[in-house]
């Protein structure tokens, strides 16, 4: 009995320290390596944070690339100072990539974004627009990526559409991302047919694997 109970204990021992070593001997790899950014060296970074958003603008060799995050509130003067900080950083002529994530806002505060953009272009540059896995675009955030030549999204994109309104009481139909969509020549059908979804204050949000036949996006990853 004490020589199995013996053996018990040291074979008990024995993986505790085989356990031990592995630990202290496993490799240390470091820190992954970053992947370099498709778009070549970072030149310059605009960083600005306001009221419920957040915007980046970063200059590469290769291009730039916006990057739109929160919501834009109509109530604040004040809180358009960020924004357009960042974008009157855009440079002129060089491709440009708009990655958004927002439920939307005061919609002359998207234009304000997608007029600045377009003015630097002028033709002279691509315009990608990206609603990434897991983010959103809705309500006038539609009309911003409407601006895209190449628009992408995946099966976890989310779009949302609603009426344009005052605080809830006045409403109408024909607002900026209708608007968009209704004069876009890939869109304007599906914008016609579904007018419903832009008479109705409550947002309606759909998923970019419902929307594959819309013509919102130009390129779609399951």
């Amino acid at each position: 009995m004490l020589r199995v109970l013996f053996k018990g204990i040291s074979l008990f021992l024995l993986i505790q320290f085989t356990i031990i070593d592995f630990a202290v001997s496993a490799p240390d790899y470091g820190d992954p390596i970053p992947k370099p950014d498709p778009l070549g060296e970072l030149l310059e970074d605009y960083f600005e944070i306001g009221t419920n958003y957040n915007i980046q603008l970063q200059i590469f060799e290769e291009g730039q690339r916006l990057t739109f995050n929160g919501f834009l509130n109509h109530d604040f003067a004040e809180n358009l100072r960020p924004l357009r900080t960042v974008i009157n950083k855009i440079k002129q002529g060089k491709d440009i990539e708009i990655d958004l994530n927002s439920g939307g806002g005061y919609q002359q505060y998207f234009r304000e974004i997608e007029e600045k953009v377009t003015s630097r272009c002028q033709g002279d540059c691509h315009i990608t627009t990206i609603v990434s896995a897991l983010a959103d675009c809705s309500s006038a955030c539609v009309g911003v990526y409407m601006v895209g030549e190449t628009r992408i999204a995946t099966s976890l994109s989310n779009f949302g559409f609603h009426s344009a309104h005052i605080f809830g009481v006045i409403s109408w139909y024909d607002n900026y991302a209708y608007k968009a969509l209704k004069n876009h020549p890939d869109t304007s059908q599906w914008a016609n047919q579904n007018l419903s979804l832009f008479q109705n204050i409550e947002m309606t949000d759909i998923s970019a694997s419902e929307l594959e036949e819309s013509g919102i996006f130009t390129n779609y990853s399951p």
